[in-house]
């Protein structure tokens, strides 16, 4: 968070993390702590790139669905990849379908069974 320029009272974002990430099949107790870590990191980065025009809530349920989804468990592909997207995105004003569409075409793979 220091790296980032924040400060954070009362863990408010910390637990929503724990809490929406902790049903992840790509988190185990052997990768838990540095898991958690590397996505709060990730986090604060993106709440500056998006110069704050997403809210906590929406980013940790965009972070999750690209986790768990698109991503398959990898930090390098949700923030090189679809958290870069969304930032450039919203920064330049162009909440295009690209954002969603590499994560909702999963959704729809999965509705094909």
């Amino acid at each position: 968070m220091k790296e980032n320029g924040r400060i954070e009272f009362g863990g408010g974002v910390i637990d929503k993390l724990i809490y929406e990430f902790c049903d992840s099949p790509f988190i185990s107790s052997v990768n838990y702590e540095q898991t958690l870590h590397d996505l709060i990191d990730i986090f604060y980065y993106y709440k500056n790139e998006t110069i704050d025009l997403i809210s906590d809530d929406e980013l940790i349920k965009y972070m999750k669905k690209a986790y768990d989804g698109v991503c398959q468990g990898s930090l390098e592909l949700l923030s090189g990849r679809e958290l870069n997207r969304l930032a450039r995105n919203l920064r330049f004003g162009e909440l295009s379908d690209d954002s969603e569409n590499s994560i909702d075409e999963e959704d729809d793979a999965d509705d094909e069974y």
